[in-house]
């Protein structure tokens, strides 16, 4: 371009398409100042290449460079690396919230309650062995204490239930959050051929990695062509245009049907899961069952130590050999009176000697089972353990919930300084735009200038010629 008035006409629109993109882009910056995962653009320019005579370089104005992506991927990797940690801990809170709603320590007529009730009834019926009142009133304290057994371990197995449906439905939400990010890999990949950036879609992209972050623990690299390939464990789980996807496998327990998460048609585990699907996991398979496993050690002594005593007594028909609860069932979700029991009040034994209607040897007996220490290899009483049961799920939903906040704390402090680099800033781009302003009224007044000029060389000097 020849160093020349119409070489200015040129520079200024240069610049005035130059601020015209910068305030557009400004533009989309404050339209989207609320919208999730959006980073902030910025239009960097550059000197067009200068125009060289005899006389030297001459510059011949202002073009576009690049439109950026403001974004800290360092920030981003520890974002999503405490988002993982978030996602497992606000998972353990939830389900640990579940289980204590089903004890209700210590509130009344909980099992503890039902527990201690059903041996003061037996210590109710030292004082009238012969009392038919008295043995009604310790078969009725044993159906309750039955029911609220079985009622706990029912609840704590419906949320292992509801856990396995949690699992199978996060399944469902990876894939289809994999699918999404594997098109917008596709697409990123073909508008970025130009030498381009599609920073709309990558910003897409990301917000969606982090989502997926929450739920399970992710490694993210990027390829030359602008596609993110996301690591689940040292697995690929998104590749460049496609994905793997998951499934589950059902897997039988000793009481229910689970369902196991695998790399679809392999049958391979995943593994290093990391985040909330973790958690739900964790939960599912070991957490709940050893509160299962629990509750079922006091029901086994409890079933064993009255049964081994009722046998040797005499009831009041002076019948012997009868167990009180079914010695076939042995865990909480099963406990049940025996038969003989459920038959008939007689069969109920106090005493120690057929024939003998005041004697109350086999009822102390059993009452004073309530302070016998004949758990944990003889160092605590069936209330003590109960109440180890419920310290121990104190504990870890105290922990659950205290770590939950902890990295709710952090995860806000991330994000703070992932918004002061990345986040769109109001007051910011109001500057930029009144300087963006300012350079395009410039840059028009150039191209007046230059103009009027023109019109002086033409119209007054009469170098348009008769």
């Amino acid at each position: 371009m020849p160093f020349s008035l119409f070489g200015g006409l040129e520079a200024g629109k240069r610049a005035i398409l130059s601020q015209q993109y910068n305030l557009t882009s400004i533009g989309h910056n404050i339209a989207n100042v609320s919208t999730p995962g959006y980073s902030r653009q910025q239009v960097l320019l550059e000197s067009t290449t200068p125009y060289e005579d005899a006389n030297g370089k001459y510059g011949t104005g202002v073009q576009i460079a690049t439109v950026r992506q403001i974004r800290d991927l360092f920030l981003t990797t520890q974002y999503r690396d405490e988002n993982a940690q978030l996602g497992r801990w606000d998972a353990m809170d939830r389900t640990m919230s579940q289980v204590e709603s089903i004890f209700m320590e210590p509130n009344e007529n909980q099992l503890n309650d039902l527990l201690n009730n059903f041996f003061n009834a037996w210590q109710n019926l030292t004082t009238a062995a012969d009392s038919q009142t008295a043995r009604s009133a310790i078969r009725e304290q044993a159906l309750l204490l039955i029911n609220g057994l079985q009622q706990a371990s029912q609840r704590l197995s419906a949320v292992i239930k509801n856990l396995d449906d949690d699992v199978s439905a996060r399944v469902s939400e990876l894939n289809q959050m994999a699918s999404e990010i594997s098109n917008i890999n596709r697409e990123i990949a073909f508008m970025e051929l130009d030498g381009n950036t599609a920073n709309d879609l990558r910003d897409r992209r990301d917000y969606l990695i982090d989502q997926l972050s929450y739920k399970v623990d992710v490694t993210q690299i990027e390829e030359s062509t602008g596609a993110a390939r996301v690591f689940i464990g040292a697995m690929e789980f998104i590749g460049s245009g496609h994905y793997t996807a998951l499934g589950t496998e059902t897997e039988a327990t000793q009481t229910m049907t689970i369902r196991q998460i695998v790399w679809q048609g392999t049958g391979t585990q995943l593994g290093s899961i990391g985040g909330e699907l973790a958690s739900l996991i964790e939960a599912r398979d070991a957490v709940l069952p050893e509160y299962i496993t629990q509750l079922d050690s006091l029901v086994y002594r409890l079933v064993t130590e009255v049964n081994a005593l009722h046998r040797t007594g005499y009831g009041s028909n002076d019948q012997t050999g009868i167990n009180f609860f079914d010695p076939n069932r042995l865990t909480a979700a099963t406990v049940d009176l025996s038969q003989e029991v459920k038959n008939s009040l007689a069969n109920i034994a106090a005493s120690s000697a057929a024939a003998s209607p005041g004697n109350n040897t086999i009822a102390l007996g059993i009452a004073q089972l309530k302070s016998a220490q004949v758990l944990n290899n003889g160092s605590a009483t069936m209330s003590e353990f109960y109440y180890s049961l419920i310290g121990l799920i104190g504990t870890r939903a105290e922990q659950a919930k205290d770590t939950k906040d902890n990295y709710d704390l952090v995860l806000e402090q991330l994000e703070f300084s992932r918004q002061s680099v990345q986040g769109v800033s109001l007051d910011e781009e109001m500057a930029n735009m009144i300087r963006a302003q300012h350079a395009y009224d410039a840059a028009a007044k150039v191209i007046t200038t230059i103009d009027h000029a023109i019109g002086t060389i033409v119209n007054e000097l009469g170098v348009g010629g008769r």
